[in-house]
């Protein structure tokens, strides 16, 4: 994350708020997974996952960046459209939060 090009343009937020906005966006993903799939659920980790992942573009976290893309792209199927993968999309969704979270506890310390 402190791969920030135009250090002219203020950041969108610290690490430190963007740490507490993950946190959020894990506590979504384990609502998705636990209710599994349910629409509304997807839909507010799907928007808050996109919001994160615009952010750091703009911040210029650019593999902080890509690692959300990921986790959105997920995110925005439905359960028609992976219900034969379900587990696999699960253990994805995971994988990349916590590559997130590590990502984020070494630029903050």
């Amino acid at each position: 994350m402190k791969h920030h090009d135009d250090t002219s343009k203020p950041l969108p937020m610290d690490v430190g708020t963007f740490s507490k906005a993950l946190f959020r966006l894990e506590c979504a993903v384990q609502e998705v997974i636990s209710s599994e799939w349910d629409e509304t659920r997807r839909r507010v980790a799907y928007e808050m996952s996109t919001a994160l992942c615009e952010a750091s573009k703009v911040a210029g976290w650019k593999e902080t960046a890509g690692i959300l893309q990921a986790l959105t792209s997920l995110l925005a199927l439905p359960l028609e459209e992976i219900q034969s993968v379900r587990e696999t999309v699960r253990d994805k969704l995971l994988e990349l939060v916590e590559m997130l979270t590590r990502l984020v506890r070494s630029e903050s310390a």
